[in-house]
């Protein structure tokens, strides 16, 4: 979890810039973005991570599952990158403590970056971009990167 968390870091270094700038959210509700699937209105254990990463954590540290909703969309498991099957409606998910269920949006595009040894060292590591296609084939995706040092 902690690899994939200091991975991410280039699409969390984004997305808190353009809540800076554009007052979006960072991390938001599932009917934030699915407003109009009563399903989502009473989902308080997952979350979107912008509008592309779906996270469904098992809370419950004696279960092996998590009963999480996948909206009707494209998406694609982000350690496997396999797309799932099941959309629209509840599904359980295999969800020990040591995973954590985290699925791409399709249409996306996430950058990511190889970490370091620590964040510094880590800044000089090539980037890497999780592509994943919507339905028609299409992706897009924003990356905000300065040189970490100065405030202009």
């Amino acid at each position: 979890a902690l690899i994939m968390r200091y991975s991410l870091i280039p699409f969390w270094y984004t997305l808190h810039h353009e809540a800076a700038m554009k007052s979006k959210t960072i991390v938001q509700p599932l009917f934030f973005e699915y407003p109009n699937d009563a399903n989502t209105y009473d989902i308080d254990e997952q979350f979107l991570v912008g509008r592309a990463i779906l996270v469904s954590p098992n809370l419950i540290s004696e279960s092996v599952t998590v009963h999480a909703y996948i909206p009707a969309d494209v998406w694609y498991e982000f350690q496997s990158g396999g797309r799932v099957k099941t959309v629209g409606q509840f599904t359980d998910l295999n969800a020990p403590l040591s995973k954590i269920n985290v699925h791409v949006r399709g249409g996306f595009i996430i950058p990511m970056q190889t970490p370091g040894a620590n964040l510094v060292l880590g800044r000089g590591n090539p980037f890497v971009l999780l592509v994943a296609q919507s339905q028609s084939g299409s992706a897009s995706g924003n990356l905000f990167w300065d040189d970490g040092d100065s405030i202009s």
